[in-house]
């Protein structure tokens, strides 16, 4: 990743926005022509999946097609190089995880801004992590899980990526623990080191740990979120086990470039969450314990906005390591 270059173009991109872009585009009109939904992530991820499938049905109703590109790499930079060079149409979007307002605060050098380069379209679905441990870790509820790391300096927790390790320093903050963090590349070689006992406790995505939970090679200690997950239904919160202040859900969602029409904007929110409450998409983000999104597009910006101070704050809290 040439890191000037992307400066460069993300200084463009905010140039560009406050000599105020042309409004090419309206509800009458729009679209025009293909639609390009970048992804951040490489094929056949969790994002790819269900961006693939919701572009299915958005194509036939919009009556353009609506075509997904993988642009991983860069911390996101790259995707957003793309969304920069487009024009502010609704005919360039992106389909980011919550690690869009993440990443910059982990940047020495923010390679984009989130919330001036950026229009909320829709949020596409929310899911909790769960924590996990390997079945030799004498841990079987969150109050014994901070006993455990309170009492045992050796004990460390995997880390697979900048969401995973802001979803146990917020545990380490709320619940007054020391952590010892181990990081690996990615979910399955986390997941070799989690059942080898490697490591012992990991804040990881469902998908990543569920299979490994029913088979008894992990234990399911708690979910993130302030409510059940409907796949790991017996599993408590860690709000309703003993830490009422923990919370902690990711999520995914669809952006244009800043200065598209509100008018597109609004359309795009409509068709994206009515795509998400088909039952076949409901059922592909229930398999994976995620739960559809809701709320309009300017409801969407103030979350996105929110969440950004949020995670700026708790990064900061955390005295979080800078990753490039």
């Amino acid at each position: 990743m040439d890191r000037r270059r992307a400066i460069i173009v993300a200084s463009s991109l905010l140039t560009g926005m406050a000599a105020g872009p042309l409004r090419q585009a309206s509800a009458a009109t729009y679209p025009n022509r293909t639609i390009r939904l970048l992804v951040p992530f490489p094929p056949g991820g969790g994002t790819d999946l269900v961006a693939r499938a919701i572009a299915e049905k958005i194509s036939g109703r919009l009556g353009q097609r609506m075509i997904i590109e993988n642009k991983s790499g860069g911390l996101g930079a790259i995707a957003q190089r793309e969304l920069a060079a487009a024009p502010p149409d609704g005919h360039t979007l992106v389909m980011d995880s919550m690690a869009i307002v993440v990443f910059p605060h982990l940047m020495k050098t923010p390679l984009y801004d989130p919330v001036a380069s950026l229009d909320a379209v829709a949020r596409v679905s929310t899911f909790p992590f769960v924590i996990v441990v390997n079945p030799n870790v004498p841990v079987k509820s969150v109050r014994e899980l901070i006993d455990y790391l309170r009492g045992n300096s050796g004990a460390n927790v995997a880390s697979a990526g900048a969401t995973t390790r802001l979803a146990a320093e917020l545990f380490r903050l709320e619940a007054n623990v020391d952590m010892t963090f181990v990081s690996y590349r990615g979910g399955a070689p986390t997941m070799v080191a989690m059942i080898s006992g490697e490591s012992h406790v990991y804040f990881g995505d469902i998908p990543t740990v569920i299979n490994h939970v029913r088979s008894g090679r992990l234990r399911a200690i708690a979910v993130t979120s302030k409510t059940r997950s409907s796949v790991l239904p017996d599993v408590p919160t860690v709000a309703e086990s003993g830490l009422p202040s923990y919370e902690f859900a990711s999520w995914n969602g669809v952006y244009a470039r800043s200065g598209t029409p509100p008018e597109v904007l609004d359309l795009l929110n409509r068709e994206f969450v009515r795509a998400t409450r088909e039952p076949d998409i409901a059922a592909l983000l229930d398999s994976v314990g995620s739960v559809p999104g809701e709320g309009s597009a300017t409801e969407f910006g103030a979350f996105h906005r929110s969440q950004y101070a949020y995670w700026r704050d708790v990064v900061r809290r955390a005295n979080m390591p800078n990753i490039d």
